[in-house]
């Protein structure tokens, strides 16, 4: 994640961390804090040919049948969509122009403030020209 695009000299985490918190909260889970716990440490991925692949039922299972976990079907069927999930935006995650898949309300009138103060500065420097 960390990794620094081809057009840019900055790393994502260094522009992550000039960003207000707010803008990195994830949403409320719920009654699902179990599901998604019990992902996190199933793994959020596997990895293969230098890509994260999503979770399959094998290592599901393995982590189930390792921690006795008692995993039911369902659970592991929502295990396994989450982590397709995560592999999808981590793949979507790589382009520079990527929007984030959660905003809360705070960030998102943040960001707002934000494009409307870079069009402000923009017209202020067209009005000079």
């Amino acid at each position: 994640m960390d990794s620094i695009p081809e057009d840019s000299s900055e790393a994502r985490i260094e522009k992550l961390q000039r960003f207000d918190s707010s803008l990195l909260e994830m949403p409320e889970v719920g009654d699902a804090k179990a599901i998604v716990n019990l992902w996190i440490k199933c793994g959020l991925c596997d990895y293969g040919f230098s890509v994260a692949v999503p979770l399959s039922w094998q290592t599901i299972h393995a982590f189930n049948a390792l921690i006795d976990a008692s995993i039911d079907k369902d659970e592991a069927y929502l295990v396994m969509e989450m982590s397709k999930s995560y592999c999808s935006w981590l793949q979507k995650g790589s382009k520079p122009d990527c929007q984030p898949p959660f905003v809360s309300e705070l960030a998102a009138l943040k960001i707002e403030q934000s494009n409307a103060q870079r069009v402000e500065l923009a017209s202020k420097i067209k009005n000079r020209r």
